[in-house]
């Protein structure tokens, strides 16, 4: 007889969901836009959203990545 073994995968832990950003130190000195999201609370497209705003400090890498600097964005909302 042939038996067949059912292997059930499970996705792999989203590391950067896990990281505890409610503090700013435990933040990197350079956010994505998933840590951003995360930070902040809000989705991955309110994070778009928001660094589209005119002002907000992002910083372009190459053609399409962006960046947000911590130090920038601590400022611009005790600014905002």
């Amino acid at each position: 007889m042939n038996t067949v073994s059912t292997l059930t995968l499970k996705k792999p832990a989203n590391r950067r969901a896990q990281q505890d950003y409610t503090n700013f130190d435990n933040l990197p000195s350079m956010l994505n836009i998933n840590e951003l999201s995360i930070f902040l609370r809000i989705s991955r497209a309110g994070a778009y959203n928001l660094i589209n705003t005119e002002g907000f400090p992002k910083v372009t890498v190459g053609k399409k990545r962006v960046v947000i600097p911590r130090d920038r964005l601590m400022q611009w909302i005790e600014e905002n």
